[in-house]
């Protein structure tokens, strides 16, 4: 490892460093570990290294059985332990299984562990071990990355030399960073939402990008800021549907606006609707009025009645004749 690798190894350890969780290290000789790792059969090298690590990692976690801080901080419990897993696998199987650790054995400890966490600390945290140890690497920088944005924040006014190391720090993040970025999150140009599907590890949020922070560092090479919001924009899934959208109502609202056909048609539809409600208020007012008329001149309905029977056909042999006649 080199100098440079050595002071990140360094700035992760403060980053990563928690009184409570540290006794996971720390904790070495826990009386009651149970038979869970028995199920690996040691049938070839791998699996003898796969099965002392497991007993390694069941031990640890039998240090925080029934603690009752694990239970209320669980979450990040979880992403602790995951990450302490990782680096115990990487110093275990070293070279040999660093490309594809799943295909490099067939020994059930990630089922194991899972289990095992599930019956020992009662809560459940999902893990997987796929994949290769340089991404299991990157995921750890990223969530101590995230975690602890602040403590880079507080080197603002460190010395020179200080600085220099959290500097290197935050330009390793920025290449991991950029590389995830594309990996894990789905942004959406519609009220500015964001899909992460590496919630985990990464966070998609845009004022979390390492080019701030070394911006606050005074950073003479920090990239613009431009750069990060052209990234994002680039991730927007549906910018290009909505700003095509958009361009094209545009286009078609300022053509149809200067074309004299479409303000001819627009005009006369206009007159049409203004006489079409005049008709209607008239004859809504003129039937009200007419109504009121006929209620005033015949207020018992005689003359309505006289009307009536003026238009049928009468038998005047079989009727008497009856005449209505008003005082005047």
């Amino acid at each position: 490892m080199g100098t440079g690798d050595a002071d990140l190894e360094d700035i992760l350890k403060v980053l990563s460093k928690n009184e409570k969780f540290d006794k996971l290290q720390d904790s070495v000789g826990v009386h009651g570990l149970s038979n869970y790792c028995n199920k690996i059969e040691s049938s070839n090298n791998n699996c003898t290294k796969a099965k002392s690590v497991c007993e390694e990692i069941i031990k640890k976690l039998k240090a925080f059985e029934k603690d009752d801080y694990i239970q209320s901080n669980h979450d990040d419990f979880c992403s602790y332990f995951t990450h302490w897993t990782y680096d115990k696998i990487r110093e275990t199987f070293t070279t040999e299984c660093s490309k594809n650790f799943e295909e490099c054995y067939n020994c059930s400890l990630n089922n194991i562990v899972i289990n095992a966490y599930n019956k020992i600390i009662r809560k459940s945290c999902i893990f997987y071990f796929v994949g290769n140890f340089d991404d299991w690497k990157e995921e750890k920088y990223l969530y101590y990355y995230f975690k602890k944005r602040d403590h880079f924040k507080s080197k603002k006014n460190s010395a020179s030399e200080e600085k220099q190391k959290y500097v290197k720090f935050l330009e390793y993040i920025k290449t991991i960073y950029e590389k995830h970025i594309n990996k894990c999150c789905i942004f959406y140009l519609k009220e500015k939402n964001h899909n992460n599907v590496c919630p985990k590890y990464f966070n998609c949020e845009e004022n979390n990008n390492p080019n701030d922070l070394l911006n606050e560092l005074k950073y003479r090479n920090a990239i613009p800021s431009a750069y990060w919001e052209q990234l994002i924009k680039d991730l927007t899934i549906d910018r290009d549907v909505i700003m095509k959208s958009e361009d094209l109502l545009n286009y078609l609202r300022t053509k149809l606006l200067e074309d004299p056909f479409y303000k001819a048609i627009t005009f006369g539809f206009v007159v049409v609707g203004v006489l079409f409600t005049v008709f209607l208020f008239y004859k809504i007012t003129y039937g009200r009025k007419n109504k009121n008329k006929d209620n005033f001149l015949d207020p018992d309905g005689n003359l309505g009645r006289f009307y009536q029977e003026k238009h049928r056909k009468t038998n005047w042999d079989d009727n008497k004749i009856r005449l209505s006649y008003y005082a005047v």
